[in-house]
């Protein structure tokens, strides 16, 4: 793990980014089948991990999903019970800024490049291809980019804008 702080900015409905009313840093957001929220202290460590299970729950389309969630009933009870949450901890909207860090359980955090520009997926593919994705890789390395997990891979400027997805 390196010593960089990553910045983030929240992205649509998503996930979002703030600060609470302790001086803590949150990233807040859905990750079915709960609201979760990662704290980080102000140096940018990772703290603690809450999640609250959906008051009311998204339309399963299989027995273990994927959900629905264009449902209008089901968005507008999600940012009531997201707008609670964040009422509580006293949240204000802000880019946060944290060490590198990945929850396997919930596949959340950070990855350095993406999945095709790390080295440990590269086993098997010809030298000039390696060599093409090095100067990939550096590239990427120089222009301060990141991967943001949230469930699904986001990729991050440096000024925390997520830029794909």
């Amino acid at each position: 793990m390196s010593t960089r702080l990553f910045r983030l900015q929240g992205y649509e409905t998503d996930f979002s980014t703030g600060v609470c009313a302790d001086g803590r840093q949150v990233v807040l957001g859905l990750l079915c089948p709960h609201l979760t929220a990662y704290f980080f202290d102000r140096q940018g460590e990772l703290i603690a991990c809450e999640r609250r299970l959906w008051r009311r729950p998204a339309v399963s389309l299989g027995p273990d999903g994927p959900f629905s969630m264009s449902n209008p009933v089901f968005a507008a009870a999600l940012r009531t019970q997201m707008r609670e949450w964040q009422t509580e901890l006293g949240f204000r909207t802000a880019a946060i800024r944290f060490r590198e860090f990945f929850d396997e359980s919930q596949f959340v955090g950070i990855a350095r490049w993406p999945e095709h520009l790390d080295p440990r997926e590269w086993d098997g593919r010809p030298e000039t291809e390696i060599g093409y994705l090095e100067e990939q890789r550096a590239e990427w390395d120089a222009s301060g980019q990141f991967v943001w997990w949230w469930g699904k891979d986001y990729w991050v400027a440096p000024d925390g804008q997520v830029e794909s997805t």
